[in-house]
């Protein structure tokens, strides 16, 4: 029997996370019998949305009147940048460290019905501007040249550092219920300390356990693991693995949604969610936001706007996600170029499956053991690639 990819079930490599993804296409076959939840399409806005213009918020502080883009601190912060440290502990396997950083919330838009592909590409411009300009003058989480608090032995590296993460999640029906943010245009800017050790020295850090989607200490785990992972494949090749990666997917354009003159969206090959995409670079190998030219930043904003028009005309509804970017680490010795290994790159995590009302959630097996798919990743980005990219389907109505 021959093996039809589309057909037969077999596990796919992700080089960044250095794990493996069981794809089963077959199961696109069965009826569903699971969990559907009604469409929240057309509801108005809570007027009582404490991110809006204006609005009161918990801790007693008023919005200003904002017209554009509007950045504060986090008022229940999941990090501080000036907390206590845990003591030393006596037993391996009750270990703690500091975690130190800090968090913003930025307001795309001063309309909360708002969302990015509703937005002008001058309107999410401005979003990528404040997100770049944050990066630049944000705090570094106290840089200072002295030991990193951790649990392996010094080896004159160990300096503190930080990474510097962006956030968004598309704030719809289920994450209304979970964050009762009520605002669509809504992200995080966040800055996180980790400890700056030879790549040997990273993965015993991980092994202690010391955050961007689902829990803090998981994600700060996967950003040391993304960084091994692609200095060890630059130490080989002598190239960046996602250069390499984006060269190969350019000239396959199985997994290819949409692109412009800088950048490309694409499906991943080892996606885990169903309509998971990555946003590329196609020139200058940019490390972080702060690296973009003008005109890459300009055609960031356009290819952020027609995709987000592809995921709401999927379903015709406006399609929920996690949304964060992964660049080098930032601190005030770093300089353009200086990561060579590191290509910045965006994720968008959707977790709709069949419909507006069909999600994806992590059962016991990918929880326990492997995380898995149905539809394969060739397959969604095809579906993508079908919708319209110019007219909201709202429009359209």
């Amino acid at each position: 029997m021959e093996f039809k990819p589309t057909e037969h079930q077999h596990v796919r490599y992700n080089p960044l996370k250095d794990e493996w993804i069981l794809v089963s296409p077959h199961r696109c076959l069965r009826p569903w019998s699971g969990q559907t939840e009604p469409s929240e399409e057309n509801q108005p806005p809570d007027p009582k949305n404490p991110l809006k213009a204006g609005a009161l918020r918990a801790n007693g502080q008023r919005n200003p009147i904002y017209t554009s883009t509007y950045v504060f601190p986090n008022d229940f912060p999941a990090l501080l940048e000036k907390v206590p440290e845990p003591p030393v502990s006596e037993h391996p396997l009750f270990q703690a460290a500091a975690a130190k950083g800090t968090c913003r919330v930025m307001c795309f838009h001063p309309d909360s019905t708002m969302t990015v592909p509703l937005m002008s590409v001058d309107e999410i411009l401005a979003v990528i501007e404040e997100c770049r300009d944050k990066f630049h003058s944000g705090p570094h989480l106290h840089y200072e040249k002295k030991k990193a608090q951790g649990h392996t032995k010094d080896n004159g590296k160990g300096y503190a550092r930080s990474f510097k993460r962006v956030r968004e999640t598309r704030v719809t029906d289920i994450a209304q219920r979970i964050a009762k943010l009520n605002g669509s245009g809504q992200g995080t800017l966040l800055a996180e300390q980790m400890a700056d050790r030879r790549r040997h020295k990273l993965e015993q850090m991980v092994e202690c356990g010391l955050k961007m989607l689902l829990r803090k200490v998981f994600g700060l785990i996967i950003t040391l693991i993304y960084y091994r992972t692609q200095m060890e494949y630059y130490t080989k090749h002598r190239k960046a693995m996602l250069v390499d990666y984006l060269e190969q997917e350019l000239e396959k354009k199985e997994r290819i949604v949409i692109e412009n003159n800088h950048w490309v969206a694409l499906v991943p090959y080892w996606a885990i969610w169903p309509f998971e995409t990555m946003l590329l670079p196609k020139t200058g190998a940019p490390q972080r936001l702060t690296d973009l030219s003008n005109d890459q930043k300009r055609d960031l904003a356009e290819i952020m706007k027609l995709l987000n028009t592809k995921y709401d005309n999927l379903f015709n509804c406006s399609f929920p996600y996690s949304m964060g970017w992964h660049g080098a680490p930032t601190g005030p010795n770093t300089v353009p170029g200086d990561s060579p290994h590191w290509l910045l790159h965006a994720l968008y995590l959707p977790p709709l499956l069949r419909s507006a009302a069909v999600k994806k959630f992590m059962v016991g097996y990918e929880m326990l053991a492997q995380y898995q798919r149905d539809l394969t990743p060739e397959q969604a980005a095809a579906r993508l690639r079908e919708c319209d990219h110019l007219i909201h389907y709202t429009v359209k109505k």
